[in-house]
């Protein structure tokens, strides 16, 4: 009897533990400029049900609506509601073009959110405002061809972000975990794209952060970043009390390695600058 007791006593202390370290996490990053979602994230491909479990997947790059799994899946996801199987998450159905072939390869580089390139080299559609056209092969009739051959054609290019739109200029990781520029241009009258510029030398080298696995760029914001294998570096506001004072003073920005989520960066699942996920199902965001 006496054993038994102290067995539950021990396991009270640790769930308590547990749900203190948790709260611990929840209060700093809240601190840190984040907002805690009222709802949990529930998804058994990437959140372990126990701490004696290790069967989950990883993710490599998280968008809006999608997880792309270290291993290459995709998997639709739903931070504010469930889908039918009880999961924030889901493996994603067969698109409605029954002719058009739906990958099934893993994939190994991303366009922005929208176009994803597969382990044999087609480019395919992941978000797009054509549901139907979702996980569907690009063919060289789409008017974009050849701006997505330009950008994911390499065997080395890892992800690629529009960086500024107006002239065609987009930022190209690469597997040596430097970050080049890239411009383009289209050919007058025609739908081809060419490469007007593609910087020798990085614009973010591994000299700077180490060697990045992912990144974003939204300009002056925390949708701007850079992650390592060991740290997370995010642009913030370092006059923040003034700027939002006082009308006549911008606000200042800066980039650097956030304290914080690098202290918890084994509890994070995922991130991408206005998104956390953590292994305890909470959601942050960024802003109020």
């Amino acid at each position: 009897m006496k054993n038994k007791i102290r067995l539950i006593s021990s396991l009270l202390i640790v769930c308590l533990l547990i749900t203190g370290c948790n709260g611990t996490i929840t209060r700093d990053i809240r601190r840190d400029g984040y907002t805690v979602q009222s709802n949990k994230f529930t998804c058994s491909f990437f959140i372990n049900k126990s701490k004696e479990e290790n069967t989950t997947e990883k993710v490599k790059f998280l968008t809006a609506n999608y997880i792309i799994s270290e291993t290459g899946n995709i998997y639709e996801i739903n931070i504010s509601g469930l889908y039918s199987n009880d999961m924030n998450c889901r493996k994603p159905g067969m698109s409605a073009y029954s002719n058009t072939p739906i990958i099934n390869v893993p994939v190994v580089a991303i366009l922005d959110q929208s176009i994803v390139k597969g382990s044999d080299g087609w480019f395919y559609y992941l978000d797009t405002n054509d549901a139907a056209a979702r996980y569907t092969r690009v063919t060289s009739a789409d008017k974009e061809y050849s701006l997505y051959k330009l950008l994911l054609a390499e065997a080395d290019v890892v992800k690629v972000v529009t960086v500024n739109s107006n002239i065609n200029s987009y930022w190209v990781l690469k597997k040596d975990g430097a970050i080049y520029n890239y411009i383009l241009k289209k050919e007058d009258n025609t739908d081809k794209y060419v490469l007007t510029n593609k910087d020798a030398q990085p614009v973010i080298s591994r000299n700077l952060y180490g060697s990045i696995i992912d990144f974003n760029y939204e300009g002056d914001s925390l949708g701007t970043y850079y992650r390592t294998q060991d740290k997370i570096i995010t642009r913030k506001i370092t006059n923040s009390k003034k700027c939002n004072k006082y009308v006549d003073i911008p606000c200042n920005y800066a980039e650097k390695s956030d304290a914080v989520l690098n202290e918890y960066k084994d509890r994070i699942i995922a991130f991408n600058g206005n998104t956390i996920i953590t292994d305890y199902g909470r959601v942050f965001t960024a802003g109020s």
